[in-house]
């Protein structure tokens, strides 16, 4: 016999608010509530089908007050800020960068927490508004869903850096980007590559991300904690991978006629450090990551009519 009261009592949980006691510095985040969709009597009315399973809707409530709505007390200073900028006038390159920064904006990470970009971005996907934008692919340069949502990942790269967090997973673009230093970006794919930080501090952290008329800024507010240190990211250029020149023959074109249809981007291999310092004093030099970026071919048509 299904006993619906039991059911009901091990998932009900009542919703609760965020909180922050500033005695303890402690922050205590929100909890959302979970209930039966219908009533008791309901329930039972589906019980009485001969099945061998059933189904029991349930209801999410949520509280008044998230962990993301919570004041200056709980996040008092800016810890770190990074800027990026971008083309306001490609649309829907811009339109891939504030929708996934929107996403990103308010996210609250508890010590020891794991930021992830894709499962707080999640898909991107013509449905959820994404559109069709540059973006690399296998070192060519493709029209894809959610092209630039890089420039996004790369910038709270940066603002992590410069926070001090533990980066957990990173990787660098198969071509150079022009919007941050080589070895200092960090590519994603929904599915694949990933980039995750975790908050390291002592503290809970919240991000703040906002786009807007071609400036891309995330910021990291918390309590600082007691010693602080100054970051400094530095990249150095080791090797330059000069890129080839392809001629595609054009019959459209007069006869010694060339027009360049892709500039292409010469490759690199580059080293990044993360330099700490204490009163302008260099407490260490740790290398970051060392990176290699595939050329981009430059394309020439040249004309063949005669």
């Amino acid at each position: 016999e299904i006993n619906l009261e039991e059911i009901r009592n091990e998932i009900y949980k009542e919703a609760q608010n965020a909180s922050y006691d500033e005695a303890t510095e402690t922050l205590t985040t929100h909890v959302n509530g979970v209930d039966f969709g219908i009533t008791i009597d309901e329930a039972k009315e589906l019980l009485k089908e001969d099945k061998e399973e059933y189904e029991i809707p349930l209801k999410i409530t949520q509280p008044e007050i998230t962990t993301d709505e919570l004041g200056e007390e709980a996040f008092p200073e800016m810890l770190s800020s990074f800027s990026t900028r971008y083309d306001a006038s490609n649309k829907n390159r811009s339109t891939n960068i504030e929708l996934a920064s929107e996403e990103i904006n308010g996210t609250v990470l508890l010590p020891g927490e794991t930021f992830s970009f894709n499962g707080t971005v999640g898909p991107r996907t013509k449905a959820k508004g994404y559109l069709l934008a540059g973006a690399y692919s296998a070192g060519e340069l493709v029209e894809s869903y959610g092209g630039g949502v890089c420039q996004v990942s790369s910038t709270i790269y940066n603002t992590a850096l410069y926070a001090n967090l533990e980066i957990v997973e990173r990787y660098n673009h198969s071509s150079v980007v022009s919007y941050v230093k080589n070895g200092l970006d960090a590519t994603v794919s929904y599915g694949g590559k990933d980039f995750k930080f975790k908050n390291s501090r002592s503290y809970a952290i919240r991000i703040k991300a906002e786009a807007k008329n071609g400036i891309l800024t995330i910021e990291i507010w918390g309590i600082p904690e007691k010693e602080e240190y100054e970051i400094e990211l530095t990249s150095e250029v080791t090797d330059v991978i000069v890129r080839n020149t392809k001629y595609v023959y054009d019959s459209s074109l007069a006869k010694g006629t060339e027009v360049v249809e892709t500039q292409g981007a010469d490759g690199a291999k580059s080293i990044a450090y993360k330099i700490t310092k204490k009163n302008g004093m260099i407490i260490s030099k740790e290398i970051l990551s060392e990176d290699s970026y595939n050329p981009m071919t430059k394309v020439i048509r040249t004309g063949s009519k005669k």
